[in-house]
């Protein structure tokens, strides 16, 4: 796994890098890569996935997998579960109106009780997860996102956390796997990556020269 870090360069200038967490230890020779560089490649490459094409395939898949998880089996034998506990509730009820064993069925209705605030609770959080989304409403939420500003930082992380399921880093490449897509991942090489180095210094040296 890699971590964030931060150096500062000859001028005093602070860069900030992902490197290999063993590595600070001493215990890895894996070269570390500056955050801008790699930052800007996978938002550049979550921006080309994001087609017309690639949204209509992903929304019609999506829509197909919430609309499969809604008949969760799981939410039915909690509903199951509730209705169970329920009706022990009622039966303690009527034993504690009857006098039987006061302190012992007051005990056990406090654990059935609580048993069934637990149930309920899980119950929600299945319905929220396997809540129906639209296609429709999942093609606008993604063709939302294709428009959003580059620059954003909040649109950035939403870009990534939506697209990407994970990136392996090599010393001569990387590999971005995304979520849901035609094409499973996308290989990059270090002549993007340098290339994408050379104009984000250029971007530096030209914001210097304005100042």
């Amino acid at each position: 796994m890699l971590i964030g870090t931060a150096g500062t360069g000859k001028l005093g200038k602070r860069y900030h890098y992902y490197a290999c967490q063993q590595k600070l230890k001493k215990q890895c020779t894996k070269k570390s890569i500056r955050r801008d560089v790699l930052d800007d490649i996978v938002i550049t490459k979550c921006r080309e996935v994001l087609t017309s094409e690639n949204i209509a395939t992903i929304s019609k898949a999506v829509s197909a997998l919430v609309e499969k998880e809604a008949n969760n089996p799981y939410v039915s034998q909690l509903k199951k579960s509730i209705s169970q506990t329920d009706k022990a509730i009622e039966n303690l009820l009527k034993s504690l109106e009857a006098g039987e064993a006061t302190a012992t069925i007051s005990s056990r209705l406090a654990e059935r009780e609580q048993e069934k605030i637990d149930l309920e609770d899980q119950l929600r959080k299945e319905e929220l997860v396997t809540k129906l989304l639209s296609e429709p409403e999942i093609l606008f939420f993604l063709t939302e996102l294709q428009a959003g500003n580059i620059d954003d930082k909040k649109y950035r992380k939403m870009l990534v956390s939506t697209l990407i399921n994970k990136i392996y880093l090599f010393d001569d490449k990387l590999i971005i796997y995304f979520n849901a897509t035609d094409k499973e991942s996308v290989e990059i090489t270090n002549e993007m990556r340098k290339e994408v180095e050379s104009q984000i210094e250029g971007s530096h040296e030209t914001a210097m020269a304005e100042d």
